[in-house]
């Protein structure tokens, strides 16, 4: 089930962070997160009081989150996409995670099916 987070998710999707980098560090790493500095509690939290942040969840465990809102860095603003629409009009993706213990069960999918789904 894929749902808005509330607050007692903070920690698992904390820990599901901590996971990832465990997991890079043992197997290399393939992202641009970098321990410490990017994801965070305090992104999660953020985009929690901003109702960006959605979790993936299984028999009462988290094993993924995903936030979508509508920012777009200047970065995004430089490529030569197919659309060019409004800001309003956008949703991004700016941090989906899936626990490495739910690797290839279809987690990540769910979640950026999820995304398209709701993208506005």
């Amino acid at each position: 089930m894929i749902r808005q987070a509330v607050i007692t998710d903070l920690e698992s999707i904390e820990e599901g962070y901590r996971e990832h980098f465990l997991h890079e560090k043992k197997y290399g790493a393939y992202t641009v997160f970098r321990e410490g500095v990017y994801p965070t509690r305090k992104d999660a939290e953020k985009a929690l009081r901003n109702n960006a942040l959605y979790v993936f969840e299984e028999n009462g465990a988290v094993l993924g989150s995903i936030i979508l809102d509508g920012y777009q860095p200047d970065e995004y603003r430089k490529i030569a996409w197919a659309s060019q629409v409004a800001d309003e009009e956008v949703t991004v993706i700016h941090l989906l995670m899936v626990r490495p213990c739910a690797a290839g069960k279809g987690v990540g999918s769910a979640l950026v099916n999820f995304a398209a789904e709701t993208a506005k």
